[in-house]
């Protein structure tokens, strides 16, 4: 049903059907399209999930996307087949959306090479408002951390996108900084009248691990055996999180853990994170590490997540280049010592919470172990505790009032519509009165 007196967000989450992947991106559109309906309505904003099967964008139930709940759609979308006949099954068995002008597309995703999502994008955009979140644009500034081909189909998104958006927000200053440069570039000399706007919100760090009340205590810690056990070890275990590719820079850890076992160190490491590209060299290197000292979890839940950040001595981040840096916040919020490279958007995120090296010197990443572990991390600990976190309700609040702004002034811009294109109720939806105050005053965000 649509309600005419209030205006939709569609928040897209194309390619979410079916997929089992829970990290960065994947976790980032959950959250948000979870909390989306509730956030929306306090804009008087209804909040509609939509999924591009071929060139148009149809509704999508939460539960089709949610790993927890496990709905059956989901399961059969996690076959290939399945998502086969989905494909051609909705437009037989729904109806595709039909925005009106002062409807709002929120693409959660990072759809870079899905058939014919460019051009339900730009359909919509021929009637109402294209926002876009951007994570990062590390494909196109930074290709030697990905195939050419990947790089290629990120250039060509990218392109496409521009030219059927309205606004771009990133997921911090960095990337937003990053946006405006390529903006600057790609559009020098053509006077940048139909130039996007840019704008950030920040992400959120708290989990939801879908328990349910009814499930006993062992069947709320789904957590492995052998995870429990390696965590026990009262020595202290570093941490890493994150997909084992070259631009997270697991050979800086890796090198420096070698030479801390060297000097006799007792301590050991944990990897989660899935294998992801051009990794051959770091999955090989991982295969070689010491038994005993090492553990790599490829396919851990939230709850296994979770208790390896509250377990471990500390989580070291040593990405050459992040949009954000999600498991920065998600360790700082469980209290847990952060040791990251020293990267403007780690600083950014990470702030006067964290301890920073150079990304390029496994010899000093070693020495802030030791440093750090002569009072077994309580300094560290000590900055944690003081973390202010931000949930993904505030995140969600921040991204509408963002796009929903930034709507409102290109319609503030542009000519009055013709009587025929206004909804039946000619009554102007008004923002909430405090919708700047969302933005500059939210906790650790600036007015800028």
């Amino acid at each position: 049903m649509y309600f005419p007196a209030e205006p939709t967000i569609y928040m897209d989450v194309t390619q979410m059907l079916g997929n089992r992947l829970h990290t960065g991106i994947q976790r980032v559109v959950r959250e948000l399209a979870r909390v989306g309906p509730n956030i929306a309505g306090q804009f008087q904003r209804n909040c509609r999930l939509v999924h591009a099967f071929g060139p148009k964008f149809f509704r999508l139930r939460y539960e089709h996307i949610d790993l927890h709940q496990r709905h059956f759609l989901f399961r059969i979308a996690e076959r290939h087949l399945g998502r086969r006949l989905l494909k051609r099954a909705y437009p037989w068995t729904s109806s595709p959306i039909k925005p009106h002008p002062d409807d709002i597309l929120v693409t959660l995703n990072a759809t870079w090479d899905h058939p014919g999502w460019a051009e339900a994008v730009a359909e919509f955009h021929r009637t109402g408002f294209v926002s876009n979140i951007l994570y990062d644009l590390t494909p196109y500034s930074h290709p030697q951390f990905h195939t050419p081909e990947l790089s290629q189909r990120f250039a060509t998104w990218l392109s496409q996108v521009k030219h059927n958006s309205d606004h771009w927000i990133g997921i911090s200053r960095h990337v937003a900084t990053e946006l405006e440069g390529y903006l600057d570039q790609v559009e020098s000399g053509s006077g940048g009248s139909n130039r996007p706007t840019v704008s950030t919100f920040r992400l959120g760090s708290d989990f939801q691990t879908g328990v349910s009340p009814l499930k006993s205590k062992s069947q709320m810690l789904q957590i492995r055996p052998t995870l429990t056990a390696f965590l026990a070890n009262l020595a202290g275990t570093l941490l890493m999180v994150g997909t084992l590719e070259p631009r997270k820079n697991h050979t800086c850890v890796f090198q420096a853990c070698r030479e801390l076992w060297k000097r006799g160190w007792n301590g050991q490491l944990l990897i989660i994170g899935r294998p992801g590209w051009k990794c051959d060299e770091i999955v090989r290197d991982a295969h070689s590490m010491p038994a005993g000292r090492f553990l790599w979890l490829s396919d851990a839940n939230d709850e296994e997540l979770q208790f390896a950040y509250r377990q471990s001595q500390s989580l070291v981040f040593p990405s050459w280049e992040e949009g954000f840096g999600l498991p920065i916040v998600e360790a700082l919020r469980q209290g847990t010592p952060v040791i990251a490279s020293d990267h403007p958007v780690h600083r950014e995120v990470g702030r006067q919470w964290c301890q920073y090296f150079h990304a390029d010197s496994p010899e000093q990443l070693a020495a802030v172990i030791i440093e750090q572990g002569r009072d077994r991390f309580q300094a560290l600990r000590q900055r944690a505790a003081t973390f202010v976190p931000v949930t993904w309700a505030q995140s969600c609040r921040e991204l509408l009032a963002d796009v929903i702004l930034a709507a409102s002034k290109k319609r503030q811009q542009t000519k009055p519509l013709p009587r025929r294109l206004h909804r039946e109720s000619t009554t102007e939806p008004t923002l909430p009165h405090n919708v700047d105050s969302i933005i500059v005053s939210a906790p650790g965000r600036s007015a800028a």
